[in-house]
């Protein structure tokens, strides 16, 4: 997979100047970026802005102490025409520094958002549970009403009051149809 192999490139070249830990700060925050804002991907796939000016907008994302081998990075995917892949890359890159560090990434998402103590006994239990270390990220949705789901590593905990109503309308409606 191409974003595999750039992340992988992007290990090397960071692990060479000793700034994997930096650079994953970068990564993290352009992934959360690109995520959170379709125009900074429209931005950085529009022919008509430089590739100069493709960096800068990354450089804004990371923020002042963005390490200058990423931004070098950012700007060879610009210039090889890939800053489509740019969040996939950085995935790639996050998962693997993660990896190379028993580090386990896990996804909740509550319909409120959780406080630091909370997300902290997530992680601890998670830890236990595993046997790595754990990183949580929460995200909000109200839509699931309640309750919260939880993912890691291809595994998904769903404890939201929109599934549990979901199973208890499909108890009702299952009742009905036998009843008739």
């Amino acid at each position: 997979m191409l974003s595999a192999r750039y992340a992988k490139a992007l290990v090397a070249y960071a692990t060479l100047g000793d700034r994997v830990e930096e650079v994953y700060r970068d990564a993290t925050a352009l992934e959360e970026a690109l995520g959170r804002y379709d125009e900074l991907g429209r931005l950085l796939s529009n022919p008509m802005i430089t590739d100069q000016r493709k960096v800068d907008a990354v450089r804004l994302c990371c923020g002042e102490a963005a390490t200058e081998e990423f931004l070098r990075f950012v700007a060879l995917v610009i210039r090889q025409r890939r800053q489509t892949r740019l969040r996939l890359i950085c995935l790639s890159y996050m998962i693997m520094v993660e990896r190379g560090r028993n580090i386990m990434r896990a996804d909740v998402v509550t319909a409120l958002a959780t406080d630091a103590s909370t997300a902290r006994a997530l992680e601890k239990r998670l830890e236990e549970f595993t046997g790595k270390r754990v990183t949580v990220r929460a995200h909000v949705e109200p839509a699931i009403m309640g309750g919260f789901v939880l993912s890691w590593e291809g595994y998904r905990f769903d404890a939201s009051v929109r599934t549990r109503l979901k199973k208890i309308e499909k108890q009702l409606t299952n009742i009905n149809n036998y009843d008739r």
